[in-house]
């Protein structure tokens, strides 16, 4: 049965909701909403992609991610600058008072080395997990100006464990279907 039929039938997501409350809720919480360094799995901000397919990829086969640390390589000036370009020009976030950052530096600065990854527009790429980030809601790590910062210049790595063997592929359909039809309403 295709994983957008069993999201629509009540048991099918009782039982994926049981599933998910013993596997999945000590990392993304019992109302799937994430916290720092999980994702949301209840919005329509996905890494790798929302499709009922996709997330049943994710939790068979589970997910590594990494974002590179830049900090050697830009320097602290160009971390800052990147950071601050990020927040204010692609997120919309406004900057605090004072920032002193230098946004057409931070916007050159992206156009060289983090486009590779998160697109021209910064709306990232589902095939390599990089997020969107005109999307603030999708910032795992936080949307402030250090925890930016933090990210650039150290670097991010996640984990996401498969969970083919422990689950199986049946359970892993109805869970798939569960964590799916959160994002649907």
């Amino acid at each position: 049965m295709p994983l957008e039929e069993v999201a629509k039938d009540p048991q099918a997501l009782k039982m994926g909701g049981r599933l998910f409350a013993s596997n999945c809720s000590v990392c993304h919480g019992s109302d799937a909403k994430g916290a720092f360094g999980f994702p949301n799995l209840a919005d329509s901000d996905w890494r790798w992609g929302g499709n009922a397919q996709t997330i049943k990829t994710t939790i068979m086969g589970g997910r590594m991610a990494m974002m590179p640390a830049w900090g050697e390589v830009l320097g602290e000036a160009g971390v800052k600058n990147v950071a601050a370009f990020v927040r204010h020009e692609l997120a919309g976030l406004p900057l605090p008072q004072g920032s002193g950052a230098d946004l057409q530096a931070g916007q050159q600065v992206f156009s060289t080395t983090c486009v590779a990854c998160h697109g021209a527009n910064g709306q990232g790429t589902e095939a390599m997990g990089a997020p969107n980030l005109t999307h603030p809601a999708g910032f795992i790590y936080g949307t402030g100006l250090t925890q930016l910062e933090q990210t650039i210049r150290h670097g991010r790595q996640g984990h996401m464990p498969a969970q083919s063997e422990l689950l199986g592929n049946d359970r892993v359909q109805l869970l798939a279907a569960y964590v799916y039809s959160l994002s649907q309403d």
